[in-house]
């Protein structure tokens, strides 16, 4: 899903949504500046395709304790905290549209984010998304439930799934 992508100096899109206008050079300066950074929901929801809704801002999630100088630039960017020995819990590396690696989420980790902070999220949002998933053929389940355990949203969880498998 993140193929392709326009000029190197232009804003950049893939999937179905539009983040904020960020160069190719601001993107691969985070990248390295910023390695233990994660994209979030927003990004990850385009890659997956979860939703089409316009992000004004790059989410990123840090580990507790984590300092940057990016914090300072709440206008561009927002920041969630996760604990340190769940931060890597689920991250994969995809490529960005200009071939940098980028720190995402996969599938089983961005749908129990989504559950474990609907509050923050727009809700018709996070569900758009959980409904999504489950409509989608080889997703793993166990590793959900596995995540989900760990993150203690478990119930939530399987209660998501009673209703839309």
């Amino acid at each position: 899903m993140l193929s392709g992508g326009p000029s190197p100096s232009a804003a950049w899109t893939y999937g179905t949504s539009y983040y904020h206008t960020f160069t190719h050079n601001q993107l691969r300066t985070l990248n390295n500046k910023y390695q233990s950074t994660i994209r979030s929901f927003n990004y990850v929801s385009g890659q997956y395709e979860y939703s089409d809704r316009t992000q004004l801002k790059l989410t990123l999630i840090i580990s507790t304790g984590s300092n940057t100088k990016l914090l300072k630039n709440k206008d561009n960017y927002q920041f969630y905290y996760c604990k340190k020995e769940i931060h890597e819990l689920g991250v994969i590396t995809v490529k960005s549209p200009f071939e940098n690696d980028i720190r995402i989420y996969d599938k089983e980790r961005t749908i129990c984010d989504c559950l474990k902070k609907k509050a923050v999220f727009d809700e018709d949002m996070v569900l758009s998304a959980v409904k999504q998933y489950f409509r989608e053929t080889g997703n793993d389940y166990a590793k959900l439930l596995n995540y989900a355990e760990i993150l203690k949203i478990r119930d939530t969880v399987k209660q998501y799934m009673e209703v839309l498998i």
